[in-house]
């Protein structure tokens, strides 16, 4: 209707092929383009396109420090051609494809545009289908209003001309999608419980922001118009140009341009391909952690402006080697960290290590600009006699360089995650960095999670120790910064339809900074709070959801700590008990022996002998971090010759 000088074949063919590009996959857009030249012989319409909304569209990304590509700009226009056609849009992609920055960029070119855009986000699986769409009370008949159904009705009654969406940021569910519906087809009405409709308005759309859609049905996925952001699409470089953007020096912004360059396409080569990760990392997520590292280590102090450029690249390849290798880890045949650093000295030779251990064996000496291995920096082990023998924390290279990296992304309130087996001393390292917190400045709040842990337990643990501070504000008491530390992250139980409820709460915070009132319903905004966590990758449900894994800095814990090559911190203390009583004794000598037919007691080896009448033995701990079975004095079976006993001790592992 809007072309009518424009033949009808053209016009069919225009329609077909946009509205059924953006759903599909990049691999099969050449036969789907296949198709339509059989049915459109020799034709080729191009996009009905709007130059002045695209100029809008790149203003607001670049309002909002995102890059305006190309094919960024294109999946914002699908989105706005969808929202002309449908009521109801699915945004689908893998984590960190940029499917949050597609829709809040064309809300903000509709707030560029004055055109008052309004949106209420919430996770469906965060609260449970009755907090949804609310319930009746069965004994007083009394209705209890859900979350979805007041913000509905809140955007229904809204004055106004603009575009209202809500956002459903959450896995699909046929238990809380089915309930949607009439809303999601022609109907365009909720019908809750209480024989309330609520209508929607033509000015409001449901947006669902979600990785996959395996647990959706035909008829939900039929009523809605699907915009699909393949990981090619935008690729790693707009967020690396973001994240330079952020960098003030320019001729630092070029250098390290080319330092992305030259590191990163081998580097995610080698990951996707030949390497192996302790639980499965998106690319984004080592990207994001390697400029979260680079951010730490350029400061003016340690690269002053007029520094070598060599400098830059031995701080980069730093960063870059724990950004992406501190996930890697040992198996039962291959250690992957020293399959990394074959190929990586192999391949790249500009900055030189030392010739002894691997490339994860050293850190920069920020005053010679050298790499030293960790050890330089391993403390002196002093046994404190008040705390149990497996309490005592040894310090290894392995947990020496575990605690610079939990100083440094800590301090810098970005979420840390420790991955290893059981044993391997996750929780202990963790706790040993957060009691050596100032008091004056963190709060520390443990969230123990278990099989039966629900959102709303998590939920109540969580803001026990916040206080109100204005309006919908709530934060930690005081000026503190609080962090949550979630011990055992993927022991909650995994629903049916593949979720793992507590998990929501957590990404719904990580990606929005609030969570609803599960009373009044009413949006509260979180301050001031972070995560970190522990999980085992071999129990529970041995991932977690890639979406709020993306969001932790992960590091691999060795389930022997002091086996890896450069650096092994041992301790020996010789520790005297008493030995227990022993009922018999074989006989050592043919004198004992005729001793003990006689029914005397055979004769004593007199080193043995002690004032008291009990053998002392000494039981030799040899401790090292590790994870491997404690020894204490005296924990020798009865009725054994004294022994030296040798244990690998792992620092929190059980004996």
């Amino acid at each position: 209707r809007d072309d009518r000088q424009r033949p009808e074949d053209q016009v069919l063919m225009r329609a077909l092929r946009d509205f059924n590009i953006p759903k599909i996959v990049t691999d099969d857009v050449p036969v789907f383009m296949g198709l339509i030249g059989d049915l459109f012989p020799a034709l080729d319409v191009p996009r009905k396109r709007n130059p002045e909304f695209e100029a809008v569209i790149k203003r607001s990304a670049i309002d909002l420090k995102l890059q305006p590509e190309d094919g960024f700009i294109l999946k914002i226009v699908q989105l706005e051609e969808l929202f002309a056609v449908r009521h109801s849009v699915f945004i689908i992609g893998f984590a960190g494809t940029g499917k949050s920055e597609v829709w809040r960029t064309l809300n903000k070119t509709y707030h560029n545009q004055k055109r008052k855009p309004h949106y209420n986000d919430l996770n469906p699986k965060a609260v449970t289908n009755d907090e949804l769409f609310g319930i009746v009370n069965p004994a007083t008949r009394e209705w209890k209003d859900g979350l979805f159904s007041i913000l509905m009705r809140d955007q229904a009654n809204l004055g106004g001309t603009g575009p209202k969406w809500i956002v459903l940021d959450g896995d699909i569910d046929p238990m809380w999608i089915e309930s949607l519906n009439t809303v999601m087809d022609d109907n365009k009405v909720l019908t809750l419980a209480s024989n309330e409709r609520i209508a929607l308005t033509k000015e409001m759309r449901l947006l669902f922001e979600i990785a996959s859609l395996r647990t959706a049905t035909p008829a939900t996925v039929s009523r809605a118009g699907i915009l699909y952001i393949n990981p090619q699409d935008l690729g790693w470089t707009p967020f690396i140009q973001s994240w330079l953007g952020t960098r003030s020096n320019s001729s630092e912004v070029s250098l390290l341009n080319v330092l992305f360059d030259k590191y990163v396409p081998p580097l995610l080569e080698i990951f996707r391909n030949r390497l192996k990760s302790i639980t499965p990392i998106s690319d984004i997520a080592r990207l994001q952690m390697t400029c979260f590292l680079l951010d730490s280590m350029l400061t003016p102090q340690n690269v002053p402006n007029d520094c070598p450029k060599d400098w830059y690249e031995i701080y980069f390849v730093f960063c870059i080697v724990w950004g992406f290798g501190s996930s890697l880890f040992q198996d039962q045949i291959i250690d992957w960290r020293n399959e990394f650093s074959k190929w990586f000295l192999n391949e790249y030779k500009t900055v030189k290590f030392p010739a002894t251990g691997t490339i994860f064996s050293f850190y920069i000496d920020n005053e010679t600009k050298k790499f030293l291995p960790w050890t330089n920096l391993v403390p002196d082990f002093e046994l404190d006699m008040d705390l149990p023998l497996q309490s005592n924390l040894v310090n290894t290279a392995e947990t020496t360089r575990l605690r610079f990296f939990m100083d440094t992304l800590i301090e810098a309130d970005h979420p840390l995650m420790l991955i290893g087996p059981s044993g391997s001393g996750k929780t202990i390292l963790m706790n040993a960095k957060l009691n050596a917190l100032p008091t004056d400045k963190y709060a520390v709040t443990n969230v123990p999670f278990n099989f039966y842990t629900t959102s709303e337990m998590l939920q109540r643990i969580l803001e026990k120790p916040l206080e109100k501070k204005a309006g919908r504000n709530y934060g930690p008491i005081g000026n503190k910064r609080m962090i949550y530390f979630v011990d055992d992250m993927n022991m909650p139980e995994v629903d049916k339809y593949f979720t793992v409820q507590p998990h929501t709460l957590i990404r719904q915070f990580m990606d929005y900074h609030h969570w609803y009132d599960r009373q009044k319903m009413t949006l509260r905004d979180i301050h001031k709070c972070n995560f970190v966590a522990c999980m085992n990758p071999s129990a529970g449900s041995f991932t977690i959801d890639p979406r709020l894994q993306r969001h932790f800095c992960s590091f691999a814990v060795k389930s022997s700590l002091g086996s890896q090559s450069g650096g092994r911190q041992e301790v020996a203390e010789s520790i005297t008990a008493p030995e227990p009583a022993r009922t018999t004794e074989p006989p050592r000598t043919r004198m004992d022996a005729e001793k003990a037919a006689r029914g005397t007691k055979p004769s004593e080896a007199p080193t043995a002998e002690s004032a008291m009448g009990h053998k002392s033995k000494a039981a030799t701990a040899k401790l090292t971090l590790g994870g491997g079975p404690q020894a204490t004095a005296g924990n020798s079976p009865m009725g054994c010759k004294p022994k030296t006993v040798k244990a690998e001790s792992g620092i929190g592992s059980n004996s």
